[in-house]
């Protein structure tokens, strides 16, 4: 990844690492007030964020890792401890390193070294995780016991949930059925991201658990164009008409503008304009930094499959043809059964049911399939 802070380039623009500054956030506010709702209310809700790749995900939550215990003070919602973990650190790949993550992650917030109580239970429940084969979650329960005793909320901000998901090896259904234990009656709250809503996920994976019924689903959209061309005005950007216009056809998806994208856009425009380069340079530089992003849950086919693939393409399209010409055949005479139906009818309604009229074209309804095949005598 190269360089992409503004603190290392002196750009307004940002990428490859999550922003916290709401100002920054363009075109969230909607998100954030949703999310908002589900978390700072009288009956809190676990969240599921879910959207593309490149939508800002990261960033949201790490908006909320750095804010929410903020937020609610501000909000009069008593002390709230806040931990983020994302499930693609190596050392959350198993459920017994997630589990000690999380907690020594708990252990370092500030509000619990300073709280002897707490901090003893949770120095007792990092002791107790790498002895405790189950994945039901059960060596946290007394962390959150302490915690409900102090009045205080335990959020966790937990990104690429698919990761998880993708390794049920792993995270098996205890795991899961053990999370919807501990957010019951708890001061236990989830913010999840992911890239599909985790309930629909969890049906192809076949993992049945009411923990996925549990998470209010929050759907990120992509940019639209006036939130795209706000991004690229921000404070310091210095873009022309002409800059903003590109970039805008540089990242336009039919679904709307990856806020990433434009940032990595931004960056190289403004680095154009600053060394004197050309539209083209920064369009060049633009597509370097890019790269194509493929979800966890649709691999591209590997070559073997390809080769397969085609090998079975001709026989595929002679077998999809003759069905299609036994389809006609099939239409052909069911047109032509329809026709004798109505045929008589009208005759057998006119009192001419013998006539020579009306049996010469029930025999031509008759013949129409057999016609139907005939070889054209026309050159």
């Amino acid at each position: 990844m190269p360089p992409s802070s503004s603190a290392s380039t002196g750009s307004p623009f940002t990428f490859g690492q999550p922003i916290a500054d709401r100002a920054k956030l363009v075109g969230r506010n909607d998100t954030i007030s949703d999310i908002e709702s589900h978390l700072f209310c009288e009956s809190p809700r676990c969240v599921n964020l879910h959207g593309a790749a490149r939508l800002g995900k990261s960033s949201l939550l790490h908006y909320f890792a750095t804010q929410a215990a903020t937020i609610a003070q501000a909000n009069h919602l008593g002390t709230w401890v806040v931990t983020g973990v994302s499930l693609k650190d190596p050392g959350c790949r198993t459920v017994n390193g997630f589990h000690q993550r999380i907690l020594q992650d708990l252990l370092g917030q500030p509000v619990i070294q300073g709280n002897s109580s707490i901090a003893t239970e949770v120095q007792r429940a990092i002791a107790t995780v790498n002895q405790d084969s189950a994945q039901d979650g059960s060596c946290i329960k007394p962390v959150l016991a302490a915690l409900r005793l102090a009045g205080w909320r335990w959020l966790i901000c937990l990104d690429d949930f698919e990761d998880a998901m993708d390794h049920p090896e792993e995270f098996g259904m205890n795991f899961y059925d053990g999370w919807r234990s501990l957010t019951q009656n708890s001061p236990l709250l989830l913010v999840v991201a992911s890239r599909r809503d985790v309930e629909i996920y969890s049906r192809e994976k076949k993992i049945t658990s009411d923990f996925f019924n549990v998470l209010q689903k929050v759907n990120l959209c992509p940019l639209n164009r006036q939130e795209a061309e706000a991004l690229l005005s921000c404070p310091g950007a210095g873009l022309s008409a002409a800059d903003k216009a590109a970039a805008l056809r540089w990242v336009k998806q039919p679904e709307g503008y990856a806020p990433e994208l434009l940032q990595k856009a931004g960056a190289c425009l403004w680095r154009s304009r600053r060394e004197g380069k050309t539209l083209d340079w920064a369009h060049q530089k633009f597509l370097a930094q890019t790269r194509s992003v493929e979800l966890p849950s649709e691999p591209r086919p590997g070559r073997g499959k390809q080769l397969v693939a085609a090998l079975l393409w001709m026989p595929k399209t002679a077998g999809q043809l003759a069905m299609w010409l036994g389809a006609k055949l099939d239409e052909a005479g069911t047109i032509a059964t329809g026709m004798i139906i109505l045929i008589a009818i009208g005759g057998i309604a006119i009192g001419a049911w013998k006539s020579p009229q009306v049996q010469e074209a029930i025999n031509s309804a008759i013949e129409l399939p057999n016609r139907l095949l005939e070889p054209s005598n026309e050159k």
